[in-house]
């Protein structure tokens, strides 16, 4: 592999392709090079990785693997190349996101296919451990909500509960987190979606938190109040008046200065551009093309300046400059060829 450039602070990428084949599948670091070009310097096999997240300490990342039902760890060398450094049992089917608690005492996966969490404490050594399984109930008004379908796990911003999105049953649900017996069982609070939104992820913004309905084209806000059930604000289309396609919502993340929310739209192929207003209201400014077919997930460059979009049946990642005055995104001519590319994470610090 070519030489990558590193004067100044370079820029790192993690792409986890979720291909089946060993030779496609697994954990891509692209970086830039000499002349300019951005190309695949280090990988490593592992099929079926569909999402990662970095450990606190930047040296591991963690992953779901959707073919062989199981969690990735991937430990970094210090000229960052990757090598697999553990497999552990995912204890559930189709498992799609995870997140660590904020002491790092435990792991969260989130398993589509049973529409369970799986809840794993960490050994001190960074490996996942001896782990338990919460089983979600309920269904949908649509064919894919026969049942329960976890799709998103992540942590209320002071830390004080678990936040699971759950699909199947068009709610997201909070379970309160104790650092020694870690989530606590039933959920405490439960946020309600409109039938068949199909909720998938969500992202925070001080005390709101804006979910993105898979089935629904849509995102809703809600205020977030401890110690009571979320209020429902708003829900708006991520599609333009006039436009009807079939369409798939599936990353929603801030933009670096919290003035925008963007989501991948699959389907129309493109970013949807929102903003909220200060008691949570959204709505939807643009949305701009993403260069390829079926954008599974996008990420700011560590600087805010940059964000890559994969698109997962083109096999392309799109770099696109960024505006921070409009939130407009303007495509560049720079792209890389990753097969099934599923979802993209930084070294060093990011949005």
């Amino acid at each position: 592999m070519r030489k990558a450039v590193h004067s100044g602070q370079a820029v790192v990428l993690r792409i986890g392709s979720e291909d089946a084949m060993p030779e496609n599948g697994g954990l891509y670091r692209v970086e830039q090079l000499e002349k300019g070009r951005w190309e695949v310097t280090d990988f490593v096999s592992a099929p079926g990785l569909n999402y990662t997240i970095w450990s606190r300490d930047r040296r591991r990342l963690y992953g779901t693997l959707s073919e062989s039902g199981e969690l990735a760890v991937f430990r970094l060398a210090t000229d960052g190349r990757a090598r697999l450094e553990a497999k552990v049992p995912a204890l559930g089917t189709v498992s799609c996101h995870l997140v660590l608690s904020p002491d790092d005492r435990f792991l969260y996966v989130a398993n589509y296919g049973d529409g369970t969490l799986a809840e794993y404490q960490m050994a001190g050594g960074g490996l996942p451990t001896t782990g338990r399984v919460i089983r979600h109930a309920g269904s949908g008004p649509t064919p894919r909500q026969e049942g329960p379908h976890a799709h998103f796990v992540g942590f209320t911003p002071d830390g004080a509960y678990l936040a699971a999105v759950d699909l199947g049953i068009d709610a997201v649900l909070f379970y309160a987190y104790d650092p020694v017996s870690g989530i606590r069982e039933p959920a405490a609070f439960r946020a309600e979606l409109p039938p068949g939104t199909g909720p998938r992820h969500l992202v925070w913004r001080e005390n709101f938190f804006f979910v993105a309905g898979e089935l629904g084209s849509t995102v809703s806000s809600f205020r977030w109040r401890q110690g009571a059930p979320p209020e429902r604000l708003s829900t708006v289309s991520t599609l333009p008046e006039g436009v009807y396609v079939e369409n798939y919502p599936a990353a929603i993340r801030n933009s670096p200065d919290g003035r925008f929310l963007l989501v991948s739209n699959r389907g129309q192929n493109a970013l949807a551009v929102l903003v909220a207003d200060g008691v949570g209201r959204l709505r939807l400014l643009r949305t701009v093309e993403s260069g390829g077919d079926w954008p599974r997930d996008f990420a700011f460059e560590p600087d805010g300046r940059h964000l890559w979009v994969a698109n997962e049946r083109s096999d392309t990642i799109c770099r696109f400059r960024y505006d921070a005055e409009t939130g407009c995104l303007r495509p560049t001519e720079e792209t890389v060829f990753v097969r099934k590319g599923l979802c993209i994470a930084f070294d060093g610090a990011v949005f």
